[in-house]
């Protein structure tokens, strides 16, 4: 999730060279998680500076085998959040499968309910 995070944020931000946390280093867990914490934050305040303007507009890039492509930036932020409620789901499998019996909530408007 965080080398998908980080990714699309280096792209909408322009980056030539991208830099894949996972491929960059070998983190611990807690290394790992506050990685994709770091990287959220970043999501999260650029959600709350941008404008409509700045949603509609295309922008070019690579994907990880070099093909170009164009998108509009509200449909690469719809995907990206998408992307990170599949692997929270496999997540939650994966620890039910564990045992784990005291999951947090990962739905979507159990955090839209925390921050509004």
């Amino acid at each position: 999730m965080w080398d998908a995070e980080s990714i699309w944020w280096q792209r909408m931000e322009g980056h030539a060279q991208l830099l894949i946390p996972s491929r960059e280093f070998n983190p611990t867990m807690k290394e790992a998680i506050n990685g994709l914490l770091n990287q959220s934050n970043e999501w999260s305040n650029w959600m709350n500076r941008v404008t409509e303007e700045q949603l509609q507009r295309n922008f070019d890039y690579k994907n990880i085998k070099g093909e170009a492509f164009t998108s509009v930036v509200w449909q690469v932020v719809h995907h990206l959040f998408n992307h990170g409620t599949y692997h929270r789901g496999q997540l939650v499998t994966m620890m039910r499968e564990l045992g784990a019996t005291t999951i947090p909530a990962t739905d979507f408007i159990h955090w839209y309910r925390k921050v509004r």
